[in-house]
């Protein structure tokens, strides 16, 4: 019963990171719980029947973006008083979450995102630089504090790929900004024979 009294609190940015999080299903189910994140097409349909909050996304370059987002996590923390939350982040939603999770004294468990195979997402090395320990899906062991879990993804049942095809698929999220880094990186890897 003190499981369900938890009211853990789901923070995370749409895209990549709203994903990982829904992967962590097994884990968030046994708790009440409830959604902040960010509005658009992919977490309105995954979270029709799921209690949430939408919040726009701030920026790091853009630092007053956050502030804007003060009296929607306010109102919500103050509603809703997680007992916990869990973020696969980016920090462009979890970081205001982390802040007042800091002042209210409420544990914050962060997973930095799978795509950072090697170093951190600018939010996780902001984390490490403040001595804040969370969970990678990639093993480091050069630094404690990043803890080994392994990828969150649960194991695709349909859609895998066709062992003799010649094509790549690649996604590359719901973020307005260009993500080119990745198609470049798979085309240089396909060039050498990957």
């Amino acid at each position: 019963m003190k499981e369900k009294k938890l009211n853990l609190a789901l923070i995370c940015t749409s895209g990549g990171h709203f994903e990982q999080m829904t992967h962590l299903s097994d884990f968030y189910n046994r708790y009440d719980h409830f959604w902040i994140t960010n509005k658009n097409n992919q977490t309105l349909s995954t979270l029709k029947n799921e209690k949430k909050y939408f919040v726009n996304s701030a920026h790091f370059k853009k630092p007053w973006t956050y502030l804007f987002q003060l009296p929607l996590f306010i109102k919500v923390f103050a509603k809703e008083r997680p007992g916990c939350i869990l973020s696969t982040g980016s920090g462009r939603t979890a970081f205001v979450p982390f802040l007042l999770a800091k002042i209210l004294r409420i544990k914050f468990i962060y997973i930095d995102t799978f795509s950072r195979v090697n170093g951190y997402s600018k939010f996780g090395t902001f984390l490490l630089k403040i001595g804040h320990r969370f969970f990678t899906q990639w093993e480091d062991d050069e630094n404690p504090k990043a803890i080994y879990i392994g990828p969150v993804f649960k194991k695709a049942t349909c859609g895998l790929k066709n062992p003799d095809s010649d094509y790549i698929f690649i996604t590359l999220g719901t973020r307005g900004e260009a993500f080119t880094r990745l198609i470049f990186a798979v085309e240089k890897l396909k060039k050498e024979g990957t």
